[in-house]
């Protein structure tokens, strides 16, 4: 039976590390490097010219073997040789292109520089040619089968860059340590064979943090799976599926009755579930997620929405959903309505990372919520539904609000956000006069509200402007900009003498909003009035 060790790269006892100087302080450093049963023979010597030290690494099997290129490893060697030497036949010095090797030169002595620059080659060549390496690796019963830290060391740098590119550094950091943390325990099986055991295990150890870890795991477990690190299903995804069903134990009455407790999500949970939906951008469930929130979509609406029914208003940043409601009766069965500011900011966020894979004019006949991880399939509506109370829950509501009815998925997660949804829009965005404003932009049927219907259109450019004007109101959880000057004014006579002040945004996506003092003058009338209403709150000094 091959030996296995417990151990890893340098800390492997079969690895060698030697560093020597001669009588002229000329330093030679040779050994082995041990990688996922890959023997990484190494040796540097020291230049009188240019770089300090040119150094050579191989791969070789435990017995000595140089490992060779094999397959389609050795035929795109084998093309690169004939394009740079056409009708002639590779012999002598140049058979060693066949070896899987590379040559490489460091600028420095310090030991800990050298055998990183080691550990990187060596898992670079052990990814680059991972099919010839493993060939050669079944002759000695090895299979070459990455443990959880050796996945790390080849693929996080590329799934932190693919996964994690735009979020802030201290996310990216946390991500990072999350990782780490998560494959240093879990490093005693591959990948692929993950025990429930083993999961439970870590969530013992980790009972506060353990599932925002495991979610994080389970995203490069993904990764590393499309990679072809290993075959089946993602062992993290079975455990986190399992742990969700366990914590369906209330009874229909008891589910319904605490969910209707709420009429909208306390602010710092929605604040954690916005940044959570931050996070995960192109990750096609918390995309879903958005688009029932913030454009009040039932699960299968959200989940059969195409980009071709999403439109991008560049002038002023918005973005408005074009979509049929075929039950609706009157003129509203056709809608288009605009997103919140937040809601406009994750499709936009998703449909750039998209555009890094897909063509502009290809994006129209994919949904939405399309996920930007290649391999990795939409959500279907039921597990939208899931997702939104699970998510729901993690962001802090109570489990007694959010659980499932005798084990069915009821969709109160997704009713609570469109609760929150109606009430943003009436207390927030200023809308609670206008019920058939709210109606309208919640996907309502306006057949009761005869005038609304039928004489009142909100999809005119009028209408649209002012629906939009009023959901960007709700500043809560948007980062606003500072500027030096906030407003632009403007002043003319008017013909009767009055003087006419017109203040307006410096941008059409933003709202404007102060403070200022007017004196009077006996006698003296001011009169202050807004195309799409406004909210003033005014204190009087003096008589």
């Amino acid at each position: 039976m091959a030996y296995i060790s417990a151990k890893i790269g340098f800390d492997d006892p079969r690895s060698i590390y030697q560093h020597t100087t001669d009588d002229n302080d000329r330093h030679y450093i040779k050994g082995v490097y041990v990688f996922n049963e890959v023997f990484f023979n190494f040796s540097l010597n020291y230049q009188n010219k240019g770089n300090l030290m040119r150094g050579r690494i191989t791969a070789k099997t435990a017995d000595g073997e140089v490992i060779k290129k094999k397959g389609s490893d050795l035929q795109k060697e084998m093309e690169k040789w004939r394009e740079n030497h056409p009708n002639e036949e590779m012999s002598g010095k140049a058979l060693e292109r066949r070896n899987i090797y590379q040559e490489f030169t460091i600028n420095t002595f310090d030991d800990d520089a050298i055998k990183k620059r080691i550990a990187d080659i060596a898992a670079k060549l052990f990814s680059e040619y991972n099919s010839s390496i493993s060939a050669d690796l079944k002759k000695f019963g090895i299979t070459a089968q990455n443990t959880a830290v050796q996945a790390a060391l080849i693929h996080k740098k590329a799934f932190m860059k693919s996964c994690y590119s735009k979020v802030t550094n201290g996310t990216r950091h946390k991500k990072e340590m999350i990782i780490d943390r998560v494959t240093a325990e879990l490093n005693t099986a591959p990948m692929g064979k993950v025990t429930s055991a083993m999961l439970k295990h870590y969530a013992r150890n980790h009972e506060k943090s353990w599932e925002e870890d495991l979610r994080t795991a389970e995203k490069f477990w993904e990764y590393c799976r499309n990679q072809g690190v290993y075959r089946g299903e993602n062992p993290i995804t079975a455990f986190l599926q399992d742990a969700a069903e366990r914590k369906q134990k209330k009874s229909n009455a008891e589910a319904i009755n605490k969910a209707k407790e709420f009429t909208c999500l306390p602010e710092e949970v929605e604040r954690k579930l916005n940044d959570r939906i931050r996070e995960n951008i192109g990750d096609s469930g918390f995309v879903g997620i958005a688009l029932v929130k913030e454009g009040g979509l039932q699960a299968k609406e959200a989940c059969n929405m195409r980009w071709k029914d999403v439109w991008f208003n560049d002038d002023t940043g918005s973005v408005s959903l074009h979509f049929e409601i075929e039950d609706n009766a009157g003129a509203t069965h056709v809608y288009v309505c605009p997103l919140s500011p937040f809601g406009a900011e994750v499709l936009r966020a998703h449909r750039d990372r998209l555009l890094q894979c897909h063509f502009k004019e290809e994006l129209d006949d994919l949904l939405v919520i399309t996920p930007a991880y290649p391999g990795k399939k939409p959500v279907s509506s039921k597990e939208l539904t899931q997702l939104c109370r699970t998510e729901l829950l993690r962001a802090g509501m109570g489990e007694d609000n959010l659980l499932p009815i005798n084990g069915k998925h009821t969709g109160v997660g997704v009713h609570l956000l469109h609760r929150n949804l109606k009430y943003r829009l009436e207390y927030h965005c200023g809308l609670v006069n206008d019920p058939a404003a709210v109606s309208y932009l919640l996907g309502h049927s306006l057949q009761h509200d005869v005038t609304a219907d039928h004489y009142r259109s909100f999809t005119s450019p009028e209408g649209q402007r002012y629906l939009y004007n009023a959901i960007k109101r709700d500043k809560r959880f948007l980062d606003i900009e500072k500027t030096g000057k906030d407003f632009n004014c403007t002043t003319r006579q008017l013909p009767d003498g009055r003087v006419e002040w017109i203040f307006s945004p410096t941008r059409p996506d933003k709202i404007l909003y102060g403070s200022f003092r007017l004196t009077l003058n006996t006698g003296e009338i001011c009169e202050i009035s807004a195309e799409q209403g406004l909210l003033l709150r005014v204190k009087t000094e003096g008589e």
